[in-house]
C-alpha cells in the first residue's frame, strides 16, 4: 500500500515542510535504512544526528525539532504516536470474511454472529455468545457461557474458560489463558486444601494480551482488566486483581491476588506487585522491582523492596563503594591498634 505524504500528514494531524505532498510512501523504516519512498521518525533526541545522513522521503519530527535544510519533514506533537498511526494506515488489519469451518465445534446452544470467522478445530462451548466480526483462530477454546464482544481477535491456542467475559476489540495472542483457577490453597495437617474459585474474569474493551499471558479467575469476586490495558508476553494477573485503564505490563511482570493497580501504571520487565496492595494511578515500577506496600501517590519505584527510583540509584552507587569503604575502615582499625 502506498500513501501520499499529504494524506499521511492529514492522518497524523501534522504539518509538511520542505516536502512534496504527492510523494508516495510505501513503508516506515529506520533513519539509516530508509529509502526515498520510505518514511522515518525521530522520537529520541540521541538519534537526531542521523537526520543529516538519512535517505528517507520524509521524517516525522516534533514541532520544535531542528532539521537540516532540504530535508522533508512532517511536524507532529508526538513523533512516536504518529509513527504508530502511520503503521496502522500502511498496514491495516485484514478483515476476514464470514466463515465457520466444518471442522470447528460450535455447541448448538452457542450464539455466534453471522459475520464471525471461525477456523478449524476451534471449540465453542454451550451458551457462549460471540459478537460481530470476531475472528477465532484454530485450536482456540471458548468455554461455557463465555461472552465475547465485537471485532475481537482470538489467536491460536488461546483459552477463555467458563463464564468469563471479553469486551469489544480485545486481542488475545497465542497461548493466552483467561479464567484459570487462581493459586489458592488452605494449608492443613493433612495437606493443602484447594479453594474453589467461583469468580470470573472480565476483560473490558480494547485490551491486548501478549502471548502466554494468564489472567486467573477470582476466588469470590471477579478479576477485572479494564479498558485499554496492554501486556507483553508472559504476564500474570492473579485472582481477584483489578487492573486500571491503559496500564502497560512488560514481559514477566505480574500482579498477585487481590491487588488493585490504578490507571496508566507501568510495570517494567520482571517487576511484581505483591498481593492485597493498592497502587496509585500513574505509578511506574522499574525492571525487577518488587512492590511490597501500598503506593498512595504516583511514583517511580525500583529495587527489592521497591523504593523511590532516585533513592535506588543512589543506593546502588553507594554499593559500588563498599569495598573501598571497607578497606579504609580496616586501615583505620590498624592505625588505632598500633597506638
Amino acid at each position: 500500500m502506498a500513501v501520499s505524504l499529504s494524506k499521511i500528514a492529514s492522518h497524523v494531524n501534522g504539518d509538511l515542510e520542505q516536502a512534496d505532498p504527492l510523494l508516495l510512501i510505501e513503508s516506515v523504516s529506520g533513519l539509516q535504512e530508509a529509502k526515498a519512498n520510505h518514511l522515518s521518525f525521530v522520537s529520541n533526541r540521541k538519534y537526531a544526528k542521523l537526520l543529516q545522513y538519512t535517505n528517507a522521503g520524509a521524517v516525522l519530527v516534533s514541532r520544535t525539532a531542528a532539521v537540516p535544510n532540504g530535508l522533508a519533514v512532517i511536524r507532529v506533537d508526538n513523533p512516536y504516536v504518529a509513527f504508530a498511526k502511520v503503521q496502522q494506515l500502511l498496514h491495516p488489519t485484514i478483515t476476514e470474511s464470514p466463515h465457520k469451518d466444518k471442522w470447528a465445534y460450535i455447541d448448538p446452544t452457542a450464539t455466534v454472529h453471522v459475520s464471525c470467522h471461525i477456523e478449524a478445530f476451534a471449540w465453542v462451548g454451550p451458551g457462549a455468545v460471540i459478537g460481530a466480526r470476531t475472528k477465532v483462530e484454530a485450536h482456540v477454546r471458548i468455554g461455557r457461557n463465555v461472552i465475547i464482544g465485537e471485532d475481537c481477535r482470538l489467536l491460536s491456542h488461546s483459552v477463555i474458560r467458563d463464564d468469563c467475559q471479553l469486551g469489544n476489540r480485545v486481542i488475545l495472542h497465542p497461548g493466552v489463558v483467561i479464567g484459570a483457577d487462581g493459586f489458592g490453597f488452605a494449608p492443613s495437617a493433612k495437606g493443602n486444601v484447594k479453594i474453589p474459585h467461583v469468580g470470573k474474569v472480565v476483560i473490558e474493551d480494547d485490551v491486548e494480551l501478549g502471548a502466554h499471558t494468564c489472567v486467573d479467575r477470582g476466588a469470590l469476586s471477579d478479576t477485572i482488566v479494564r479498558r485499554g490495558v496492554k501486556t507483553d508476553n508472559f504476564v500474570q494477573f492473579g485472582h481477584g486483581v483489578d487492573i486500571g485503564e491503559d496500564c502497560l505490563f512488560v514481559a514477566y511482570s505480574g500482579v498477585a491476588g487481590s491487588s488493585k493497580v490504578g490507571k496508566n501504571a507501568i510495570l517494567a520487565a520482571r517487576s511484581t506487585v505483591l498481593g492485597h496492595l493498592d497502587v496509585a494511578e500513574g505509578t511506574q515500577i522499574g525492571a525487577c522491582g518488587v512492590l511490597t506496600k501500598n503506593v498512595k501517590q504516583p511514583a517511580k519505584l525500583s529495587g527489592f523492596p521497591a523504593i523511590a527510583h532516585g533513592d535506588w540509584l543512589r543506593l546502588n552507587g553507594a554499593k559500588r563503594k563498599i569495598g573501598e569503604l571497607f578497606a579504609r575502615v580496616r586501615a583505620l582499625e590498624k592505625r588505632v591498634l598500633k597506638r
